[in-house]
């Protein structure tokens, strides 16, 4: 699948502030199955450039699966569920309407099961893991951070949480005394990128796995319709600044480009690109 798969999906390295070696911060959008490419540039950074610990790992949906695994160093997990295991009919059956999308599957089995997730070096690995999800009441976007939970065991019922998808699995999952699930707020790139800038991050590698699909707009308009709060968080959340610049696009979510070889490799040395000459002040932009 990570080699099969075409999208249109961007891989940004962007320099926050332009001084000393900074906190390092790796955020990616939802996009369900388009998140596959999110899994090829990741296990790219780890084995092709070794990159492995940056201080924040930030994604929300189908993003956060391959962030644990990454976290944890099990980079061949990261290829196995996303060649072999997300392919079966029971996860995903676009004639099973009452549940398109079977998370509880992809957590209890593919995930506690077949490709365990080692949750002890998850919660021991130097880079904190912020999972996002929103809050299906109040609209609201949370994120959990992994080193925040006293049980390891509840990483698994946030990464539910975050995959939860309205309609297509139809489920609301209990964190914390609230009721969360997946949606557009908590998939959005620009929001993990404004938490890693709240959290200091001063370079931010941002992968966009974003890819418009009619179906899942539809359903999140319809689920949007009966939840207001939900609703105005997104208008809200869209009405924002968005400042970002594409540095390149891929057509496999397998290997990582030159230039992106090059921009981690500055990115360890704190050194912008171009002797730091930059078109849009703050960004690193090809």
């Amino acid at each position: 699948m990570l080699g099969a798969l075409r999208v249109c999906a961007f891989f940004w390295i962007m320099p926050v502030q332009q001084k000393g070696n900074g906190k390092i911060a790796v955020v990616a959008s939802g996009g369900g199955m388009s998140c596959g490419y999110a899994a090829g540039a990741m296990v790219a950074l780890a084995r092709e450039y070794g990159f492995k610990e940056p201080d924040f790992l930030i994604a929300g949906s189908g993003s956060t699966g391959t962030f644990a695994y990454y976290a944890a160093k099990q980079y061949d997990a990261i290829t196995r569920v996303w060649t072999e295991a997300l392919a079966a009919r029971k996860f995903i059956n676009r004639l099973r309407l009452w549940k398109i999308i079977d998370v509880d599957y992809l957590i209890d089995v593919i995930m506690k099961q077949d490709n365990p997730l080692v949750l002890r070096k998850v919660k021991t690995s130097p880079s904190e893991l912020l999972i996002a999800a929103t809050n299906a009441d109040t609209g609201g976007i949370v994120y959990f951070s992994d080193k925040e939970r006293e049980d390891e065991e509840e990483i698994f019922e946030l990464l539910r949480a975050s995959k939860a998808m309205p309609i297509a699995f139809g489920k609301l999952i209990a964190v914390d005394g609230g009721r969360y699930c997946d949606s557009e707020l908590s998939a959005d790139l620009r929001a993990h990128i404004r938490e890693a800038v709240r959290r200091g991050a001063e370079r931010i590698i941002a992968i966009n796995n974003s890819v418009p699909r009619l179906e899942a707009s539809l359903a999140m308009g319809a689920w949007l319709r009966l939840r207001p709060a939900a609703s105005r968080a997104l208008r809200s959340s869209q009405g924002g600044p968005h400042r970002a610049a594409c540095a390149c696009k891929r057509d496999s979510g397998v290997h990582a480009s030159a230039h992106q070889k090059e921009h981690v490799g500055n990115l360890r040395n704190g050194v912008p690109r171009h002797g730091g000459a930059q078109r849009d002040p703050g960004f690193v932009r090809h």
